[in-house]
Formats: structure tokens, sequence, C-alpha cells
């Protein structure tokens, strides 16, 4: 796979669609597939696939697993590309709280939905400390409308040191 695929740098947006289409026009082009044929491996409708591949969106982390898998690639690979997972190295480092570790490994039991919204938080608490760590401010904003988008029950403030 071309280097161009999984530059080592902060990645715009644009850029990551930019990558990604090209990741997959080639796989497409190499393999004499369509889009509809990848779009029905993939298990996603054409038009979604289309916007992929004309860098309208960048597509949910689901969506790319099914996309590594059916292009031969790692799927760690594609969503770091996508920007799901950081870009700092190949290994998510180790996890050193056993209360966190357990809390984490019950979501690969929870229902599909469930394990998405859990997801969708984690991935936004995320964002909120890397951007709040950044300029050095705690946190402390309230989220409760974030909860209600979800539909789950939420604390009404969330505090991020």
């Amino acid at each position: 796979m071309s280097p161009q695929y999984f530059p080592n740098i902060e990645m715009t947006n644009e850029e990551r669609k930019e990558a990604i289409s090209q990741l997959i026009q080639d796989y497409l082009t190499r393999e004499g597939r369509g889009i509809g044929w990848l779009a029905q491996q993939v298990n996603v409708h054409r038009t979604t696939l289309s916007r992929i591949l004309h860098r309208k969106v960048l597509a949910d982390a689901a969506t790319y697993r099914a996309l590594a898998q059916t292009i031969g690639l790692s799927s760690e690979r594609l969503l770091t590309l996508a920007g799901y997972l950081p870009e700092d190295g190949d290994e998510l480092p180790e996890l050193d709280d056993p209360e966190l570790g357990f809390y984490l490994s019950q979501i690969g039991k929870m229902p599909y939905k469930t394990r998405e919204i859990v997801k969708t938080i984690l991935r936004e608490e995320y964002r909120q400390l890397r951007n709040h760590r950044e300029g050095g401010v705690e946190d402390t904003t309230e989220r409760p409308h974030f909860a209600k988008s979800c539909n789950i029950n939420a604390p009404n403030r969330i505090i991020v040191v």
C-alpha cells in the first residue's frame, strides 16, 4: 500500500476524504469492480459509497471497518486514516486502571446500538478533553442536550480535567 494513504502527520478532514476516496478508487480499478458491487459487500447503500468516493462525507466507523475487511486492509489503518483512532502510533496505550478496564470490556457485550451510543459519547468527551487540554482549561460545560440527542440518561455536568 502506498505511504500516501497512511501519512504520519495531522490531516484535515478534506485530506482524509481525499485519501480514502483514492484508496477505494484504486481498489475498484485494480480489482475491476464497481461501486454497486462494493456497496453490496460493505452492506451500505450505493449512494453512501458514492458520497464517500466523491469526498462529500467521512463515513462512520462501522462502514470503514466493513470497507477495510472487504478491500483487504487492517481496520486500524483505515480507522486511523479516517480520524477515528490516534495517528501517533500503531498501538493504543495499555490501560492501567482495572476499574476502567472492566467497564470498557463490558462495552463489547452491549447491543450494537448501545455500543455505538457509548462510543459516540467517548469520542465527544475525548475531543473535548484534547481541545481543552491544549488550552489548559478545565471543561465544565453542561451537556445534557448531548445525552438527550442519544436518547440516554446522563449526569447534568461532566467534568474533564
